[in-house]
């Protein structure tokens, strides 16, 4: 099979349509022809590049960054292992490192304290919800 090079240019047009797009890699597959993997590939190298530190930001900051971005990869990372076996430990993995930001963040100064962690879940349709489907389903019934 042949793959697709692209150039430098059209690398950086997709990364920017997938941070428009929330990370959501599924649309912007769709809309850019670059296919998940890749665009996976590309952002998973772009989050690991290391960023120049900022003396002004407390470390408390910066490891809260550095939880995040963390927690988004493990978190997009779920939708792509849904079939394989060890989604439990991913899963457990997202929670532990959300309970680390949670800890960390009540050590920061409240000006600091202006992100909001939101949870959504996407459904096959594309449709977002504020709970996974099976919570869903008992609520329901």
């Amino acid at each position: 099979m042949h793959r697709k090079r692209y150039t430098e240019a059209e690398k950086r047009a997709a990364l920017a349509r997938l941070h428009e797009n929330s990370g959501n890699v599924r649309l912007t597959s769709a809309e850019t022809g670059v296919s998940p993997r890749t665009l996976r590939t590309w952002a998973q190298r772009q989050q690991s590049a290391p960023a120049p530190p900022v003396e002004s930001e407390p470390v408390e900051a910066r490891l809260r960054d550095l939880l995040m971005d963390n927690i988004l990869r493990l978190a997009d990372s779920l939708e792509a292992t849904i079939d394989d076996a060890p989604l439990n430990q991913r899963a457990s993995a997202l929670a532990q490192l959300i309970d680390r930001l949670l800890k960390l963040a009540h050590k920061l100064p409240d000006e600091q304290r202006q992100h909001v962690l939101r949870m959504e879940y996407v459904d096959p349709d594309g449709s977002v919800h504020p709970s996974p489907p099976w919570a869903r389903e008992r609520s329901e019934g």
